[in-house]
């Protein structure tokens, strides 16, 4: 992707009264490759003095970490040389990594992500903002220990909010002040909540509309119980996890999870097959020789009884 020019821009409205016509013209520009937005910031007011922050970029994850690899290099460069090249782009493209966000114009479907440690003033893992015609589904994500540093640490979403589905995902919030903020300015019906693990180790979770998420859906508030001692295991369920086998059936998960296993394993041994929550489905413990063959050994035997009494 080339670069520039690149322009800052500041604007200011006397009467504020927008409709998406903004959003719209960029998106065309974008389309024709005439404009990009690499980040944009709307800040609004009321009489009320109550602030409004909303953020707006139409490039690609894709395009944002290599933008911000180049220019991370250029700021470690000047400061100090070739040594700070490589550990600026590093560090350029590690920030623009950070979280999922949806602007509008947009109905994501995210299945098996796992977003973690991401930093955003709204929603430092996962920011929405819905219109009236649009909606989401996030399906089987492990969303965890992300900072919202005004508000929604792990999931901000505003807009007409009700479009949106959450089912099967787990939400861990390490850090305040809310966990999972659903602004109600423009309605205060909340996202449907169906068989989710939310959970807060700190703060408030639920505020706004979807403060009463644990009321219904079959949704529930238990530490995951992660393994993160490695992290190659990072954000796996554990043995015990109240996340296994606690998922409803749905298609929009495929048929592995985020590491390519099968997703619906009997992870609990009750003989039954169910979808875990999160990201990672649990693997079975393997059973050891021994303990097969005593198993055999043991239906052998109570097989030749009951021949030997018939």
């Amino acid at each position: 992707m080339s670069i520039g020019p690149v322009q800052l821009i500041v604007l200011g409205f006397q009467h504020p009264e927008f409709h998406g016509e903004i959003i719209a013209e960029l998106e065309r520009l974008r389309e024709s490759d005439t404009v990009r937005v690499i980040d944009s910031l709307a800040v609004y007011k009321d009489a009320d003095g109550e602030v409004e922050v909303e953020h707006l970029s139409n490039l690609s994850t894709e395009e944002a970490i290599e933008l911000g690899s180049k220019v991370g290099a250029l700021v470690g460069l000047g400061i100090e040389g070739e040594e700070g090249l490589y550990a600026g782009a590093e560090a350029g493209a590690e920030a623009a990594a950070d979280g999922i966000s949806a602007f509008n114009g947009s109905s994501p479907i995210a299945v098996n992500n796992v977003i973690h440690d991401n930093t955003a003033p709204f929603g430092g893992g996962v920011g929405v903002s819905v219109p009236s015609s649009f909606g989401g589904t996030w399906v089987n994500n492990t969303i965890a220990d992300n900072i919202g540093q005004s508000s929604g640490s792990d999931i901000y979403t505003q807009g007409f909010v009700e479009n949106m589905q959450f089912v099967n995902n787990i939400v861990r919030t390490t850090t305040g002040p809310y966990g999972i903020d659903c602004d109600s300015t423009y309605s205060s019906t909340p996202p449907t909540f169906t068989s989710n693990d939310l959970f807060a180790t700190r703060g408030t979770l639920l505020r706004g509309s979807c403060v009463n998420a644990l009321a219904s859906g079959g949704n529930i508030s238990a530490d995951p119980q992660f393994a993160r001692e490695r992290p190659r295991t990072a954000y796996r369920l554990t043995a015990g996890s109240p996340a296994i086998d606690a998922g409803v059936p749905t298609s929009v998960a495929g048929s592995t999870d985020a590491a390519g296993r099968p997703r619906v394993v009997d992870g609990n041994g009750d003989g039954a097959a169910v979808i875990d929550l999160g990201a990672y489905e649990l693997k079975p413990p393997r059973v050891s020789w021994r303990e097969g063959l005593a198993t055999t050994i043991a239906w052998y035997r109570s097989r030749h009884a009951v021949a030997s009494r018939a």
